[in-house]
């Protein structure tokens, strides 16, 4: 009995530094874990904490980039924001650095009320020559967009640009923006549009 007594003792005695030494382990993975989180979340926090602080210029300036992600954020965010002045979305309507920033703005223009996008819309349809192919493309779109605005008043202006326009396929988006905005189907013929007129 006493020899058990003293075997349990010394394996105890033995095995106490080791269960110290355990527990003090496990105390110390825990804060290292509870840290990790702390800091994944502060830094997950820091990363939204600004893409919401972007002013109207850096929105516009992110269509510009090549990151889809960046582009559809800023898209979003500008919608968002009707109080974007309109000089700024009209200067990156006429930006030659590329594509991707004119489509963005016209797309954020569609979305936007009309009476803050038809003007704009209007005079970028207008500065777009129809000489060049993609500028034919960009105005095509803008067209849309300003059906897209669905403003009754746009329906005077988009019929007379379907008298002057030579080219096919832009007659057919004027015809899509005209019907978007009246709710009337003429088919493929482009005469009642052009009745009274």
């Amino acid at each position: 009995m006493k020899a058990n007594r003293f075997e349990f003792t010394v394996h105890s005695a033995a095995i106490g530094p080791w269960l110290k030494v355990t527990c003090n382990w496990k105390i110390a993975l825990l804060v290292v874990g509870v840290l990790g989180v702390l800091v994944t979340r502060t830094a997950a926090a820091s990363d939204v904490g600004p893409r919401g602080s972007e002013d109207a210029f850096q929105l516009i300036e992110m269509l510009r980039s090549d990151d889809s992600s960046d582009v559809d954020y800023a898209c979003r965010s500008l919608i968002e924001r009707v109080d974007t002045p309109g000089s700024l979305m009209t200067t990156c309507l006429y930006d030659m650095s590329g594509p991707t920033a004119r489509y963005g703005c016209a797309y954020v223009l569609a979305s936007w009320p009309a009476s803050k996008g038809e003007d704009i819309l209007k005079e970028a349809i207008e500065h777009y020559p129809v000489e060049l192919s993609a500028d034919r493309k960009f105005r095509r779109f803008m067209i849309g967009a300003l059906g897209r605005l669905q403003s009754s008043a746009s329906v005077p202006y988009l019929e007379r640009l379907l008298e002057l326009e030579p080219d096919f396929e832009t007659r057919g988006a004027i015809r899509w923006a005209l019907e978007k905005i009246t709710g009337k189907e003429h088919g493929e013929s482009y005469d009642p549009w052009m009745e009274g007129r």
